[in-house]
């Protein structure tokens, strides 16, 4: 009698045992799936979680990368944060891009059309190798030579042609600051802009 009720014991012992873990294994699996269906969704259906974002992130850089160079990108382009639209599931990859002193703005913006298949839609960025090989003396130099009359002068990024550019002003009185001449920093290459009508400048 004694070793049936000892058996007993450990029989539900056991069962309670077996219980717990069934209903720890069950708490474990809904946790991530309630977590799961709580997260943004595109209207694809596409789930936007940390692992999709860190993905669209990857393929961003290396996109960048196959035109630039990997050791051009680490050198100049620091990652900024991701934004994303649910309504055509398009994500915005933020980076600033610095070369020496000069930091500005760049973007890639990639479109899931699946958790794992991607494709690039627009890119504000350099897909190249850009370097300064004309410093502002040099430009300055080049506007003196072309006997180009100027108030102060900008270095600008040109995304559609991918270089840095000098771009020279000249304040005037009847119509403001006009363009008179672009330096090409990287390939030295001159623009003189055609100015429609003459212009007085300021003094």
């Amino acid at each position: 009698m004694v070793g049936m009720a000892k058996y007993t014991y450990l029989l539900l012992g056991a069962l309670i045992v077996g219980l717990f873990t069934v209903w720890a294994v069950l708490n474990f699996v809904e946790a991530p799936i309630a977590e799961r269906a709580n997260l943004p969704r595109c209207n694809s259906g596409v789930i936007i979680d940390s692992e999709l974002k860190y993905n669209i992130i990857l393929y961003g850089n290396e996109r960048i990368i196959q035109g630039t160079g990997e050791s051009y990108f680490n050198n100049h382009f620091i990652y900024k944060n991701i934004d994303y639209s649910i309504a055509d599931c398009t994500f915005i990859v933020r980076y600033e891009y610095t070369y020496d002193e000069y930091h500005t703005n760049m973007d890639i913006t990639a479109k899931a059309i699946s958790s794992d298949k991607f494709e690039i839609i627009n890119t504000n960025t350099f897909m190249r190798p850009v370097n300064i090989l004309v410093d502002s003396d040099e430009a300055i130099q080049i506007a003196v030579a072309q006997n180009i009359s100027y108030s102060y002068y900008n270095l600008d990024i040109d995304i559609e042609q991918q270089s840095f550019k000098y771009k020279f002003f000249r304040d005037t009185i009847t119509e403001g600051s006009q363009l008179v001449l672009i330096v090409d920093a990287q390939s030295k290459e001159i623009v003189i802009p055609k100015i429609i009508k003459s212009v007085t400048p300021l003094v």
